[in-house]
């Protein structure tokens, strides 16, 4: 069985830069962009500036440790992300590449993290064939 898992925080705003996203959050960022940049594939350009860290587990953990890992790096400013301005988008983004049925079941206590944040939370899930 083969699985691949990736977690991310990612805060957009057209209103503020990734710089003023970086000062809000208290936090520095592991990747940002400016609106009009170029996206790191093909030709599409970002359509706002925006803010992003990763859970910083390699792929082949699984999506409980991923998103624990990213929660408590998270930890130490999760105040901030609750009161982000209303000009900020956040989202909490899962994926998980898998040529099974991978488990998809948070504990309440995993749950009421997440929500602490209030931000929105993505899953997707893409079956793979190798």
């Amino acid at each position: 069985m083969n699985s691949r898992a990736f977690v991310k925080l990612r805060i957009d705003s057209s209103a503020h830069s990734a710089q003023e996203i970086e000062k809000h959050i208290g936090m520095a960022t592991e990747r940002s962009w400016s609106f009009g940049q170029s996206r790191s594939f093909g030709k599409i350009k970002h359509r706002s500036n925006g803010w992003e860290v990763h859970s910083g587990l390699p792929p082949e953990d699984d999506l409980d440790a991923h998103l624990d890992a990213l929660l408590s790096k998270v930890e130490g400013v999760s105040e901030n992300i609750s009161h982000i301005p209303e000009e900020f988008e956040a989202i909490l983004s899962c994926a998980v590449y898998s040529d099974y049925n991978p488990e998809l079941f948070f504990t309440s206590g995993r749950i009421a993290r997440i929500a602490a944040l209030k931000v929105s939370f993505d899953i997707d899930v893409y079956a793979i064939d190798e």
